[in-house]
């Protein structure tokens, strides 16, 4: 098995080049589709940055915030800046150390769009959204691709080189050339429409840089997506979400202070009614002890049964001369008439009002009965 294989194959001229030319063969046209998806990503991105309007004016308020704390110095009126100096702003806190610069620059930012809010303008605080490439192009390395380039062409050559010698030392069975030949003629055009593509390509990205007042020799394509443009929005969008934090944590302070106030003031009411409850029945309380206790209790305990005979009998004590013309039958004023309980009168003793039976329908003489009663009450 083995060898026999290592026999049959050990009689083909120049075997590990064709090899690899095949293995090639097998790999160009992912490659090939591979290397104009990088260059196309690059050209979308590059596109991105230069038409994002939100980022221009961030960049705009940026120059007007340098500026005014630079203002009276060397350093103040500048037109413009380098890229590298948006990475800074999240590196320079405030005197009280709560923010930075990229947070009032943030905070700028949203009270502009505020103002723009109802308009079609793009607002600042969603420039990430007007660059959606970033993520991927900054895996995109255009020295690197150079170099896949370049290794594909010399892959060519080599392509071209062993179907000549094949050409020229045929061998019975032997189809190399008639393989390789048709692939190098399409391989060959597509590789130079990925070098006029690469070349595009470059020319606008270095354009791009030169329209950011960087130089296209010293910034690479990933420094420019990665650490420039994509390290500035993601510090951006970190100080927004902290702004954010912030005015939710604002937000809900003031609603718990809020809700301990009302909360204090419930109390104080209740405190409040609670003292004039009790003031009032303080000021009862004293009152009751100005006045005498047994017209205290009568207060207490209410009216009394029996009210109106005592009455009566008080009305008796103050009368009972009434009747003294001997007239019989009649009853004094507040004495029960013949056969009624008289009222129960204050005395040394007591007596009794109640009349015998009269002889013929007649009472007890109504005379007799008001003289003792007239003497009683004046010895008291």
């Amino acid at each position: 098995g083995v060898e026999r294989f290592f026999l049959q194959i050990s009689d083909i001229p120049r075997y590990t080049d064709r090899l690899q030319c095949f293995i090639f063969k097998l790999k160009f046209d992912t490659q090939q589709e591979e290397l104009s998806a990088s260059l196309k990503l690059v050209q979308s991105s590059t596109r991105q940055v230069r038409d994002s309007k939100p980022l221009r004016q961030i960049m705009e308020t940026v120059l007007k915030v340098g500026n005014y704390l630079n203002g009276g110095t060397s350093r103040g009126g500048s037109y413009g800046y380098r890229l590298d100096s948006l990475t800074k702003l999240a590196n320079i806190k405030s005197i009280d150390n709560k923010q930075t610069l990229m947070n009032y620059v943030v905070a700028l930012c949203e009270a502009v769009d505020k103002s723009k809010a109802g308009t079609d303008a793009i607002p600042m605080l969603d420039v990430t959204s007007t660059m959606p490439d970033l993520d991927e192009v900054c895996r995109v390395s255009l020295s690197t691709w150079n170099n896949d380039y370049k290794g594909m062409k010399k892959m060519l050559t080599l392509i071209e080189t062993q179907a000549a010698a094949a050409r020229k030392t045929p061998f019975e069975g032997d189809a190399f050339p008639d393989v390789m030949e048709p692939f190098l003629e399409h391989a060959s055009g597509a590789i130079n429409e990925l070098g006029k593509q690469y070349d595009s390509t470059v020319k606008f990205f270095e354009d791009t840089l030169v329209l950011f007042a960087e130089d296209p020799k010293k910034v690479a394509c990933e420094d420019f997506f990665g650490e420039l443009v994509l390290g500035f929005t993601r510090a951006f969008d970190k100080a927004r979400n902290q702004n954010e934090k912030k005015r939710l944590m604002a937000e809900k302070a003031s609603k718990q202070k809020a809700a301990e106030a009302q909360a204090k003031d419930r109390n104080e009411k209740k405190q409040s009614t609670m003292k004039k409850g009790l003031s009032a029945v303080d000021k009862i309380t004293k009152k009751l002890r100005r006045e005498n206790p047994d017209d205290v209790m009568s207060k207490l305990r209410g009216p009394k049964k029996g009210k109106g005979r005592r009455g009566s009998a008080k009305t008796a004590k103050s009368g009972g001369a009434a009747g003294a013309d001997g007239q019989e039958g009649t009853a004094l004023p507040g004495m029960a008439g013949p056969g009624a309980r008289a009222p129960r009168v204050k005395g040394p003793r007591r007596l009794s009002a109640q009349a015998p039976p009269a002889k013929g329908g007649g009472g007890a003489k109504s005379g007799e009965l008001a003289s003792i009663f007239s003497r009683k009450a004046k010895k008291k």
